[in-house]
């Protein structure tokens, strides 16, 4: 495993509201898979540890999908994830990240 040393703060948005469902590359609900994450440029399968400074909690999530697509946010990820680190009701919020593990990427063939 490949451990790299950079952290960033950034916003994360819970990704879903109400009755609407994101869904990923493999059709499943973020509602349902707490431990997956949206990002628009980190390769998929890439590893962070996101802490929500306000409470000290934090988690594990892998880079499944892509997005968010709203200027200002940087990371989507479960509603009941972001209850756990304690910003559900606040729906948007400023996260430490650290890159755990990212993939090598393919070179062109």
């Amino acid at each position: 495993m490949r451990l790299l040393s950079y952290a960033a703060i950034i916003l994360a948005a819970t990704s879903v509201s109400g009755a609407a469902i994101a869904q990923t590359m493999e059709t499943s609900c973020y509602a349902q898979r707490k431990g997956i994450a949206a990002h628009r440029d980190l390769p998929f399968g890439t590893i962070l540890r996101i802490e929500y400074p306000e409470t000290g909690r934090s988690a594990h999530v892998t880079i499944h999908d892509r997005g968010p697509f709203i200027a200002g946010r940087e990371l989507d990820i479960a509603c009941s994830l972001a209850s756990e680190l304690g910003f559900r009701k606040r729906g948007v919020a400023p996260l430490e990240t650290t890159v755990v593990y990212m993939p090598q990427r393919r070179s062109s063939w």
